[in-house]
């Protein structure tokens, strides 16, 4: 299990954030695009490694994000599912499965399973907190696929608490 914790400063003019283990050790660095149309963030390692890149389709009726691995091949798709309250996200993937995401009604607090739905092994926790002019979240990953998850929750971070990504 990997407990880390994300941070943005909230009036931040792009999207930057500094993932860290519970140590407090950089782990993750995920930089977002300035001015593209299609909304794009990049999950590097601290050095500067690229890991994976998330970009948003375009001219779709509900968000869906392409990622991509470090050679740009593409091997996921996340998908907003239609949804009165809560929050459903799908994301297939040839090389990682499916996963089925589940947030609560404000969007603070969301459950990653793995699967075609809710009813799958839970993969990773992931909770929002506002700490003064920042965001922080928590993220409890139970599986061993830290770094894709933790893009998963850059993505959720970009669909429901950016006003720069809509």
């Amino acid at each position: 299990m990997g407990q880390y914790i994300i941070k943005q400063n909230l009036f931040a003019i792009r999207d930057k954030f500094m993932i860290k283990d519970a140590e407090g050790n950089p782990r993750f660095l995920c930089h977002g695009s300035l001015l593209k149309i299609r909304k794009t963030f990049w999950l590097e390692t601290p050095s500067g490694a690229p890991l994976f890149t998330a970009k948003r389709k375009l001219f779709t009726f509900l968000p869906k994000f392409d990622i991509y691995d470090a050679q740009e091949e593409k091997i996921a798709t996340l998908e907003v599912k239609l949804s009165a309250f809560v929050k459903k996200i799908r994301v297939e993937s040839e090389r990682y499965g499916s996963f089925f995401i589940r947030g609560g009604v404000v969007a603070w607090d969301f459950t990653v399973y793995s699967g075609e739905d809710d009813g799958g092994v839970v993969c990773a926790q992931i909770s929002k907190r506002i700490f003064n002019v920042r965001d922080a979240y928590s993220v409890d990953i139970y599986s061993g696929k830290e770094s894709f998850i933790m893009t998963l929750c850059i993505i959720i971070d970009a669909l429901y608490h950016s006003n720069k990504s809509r």
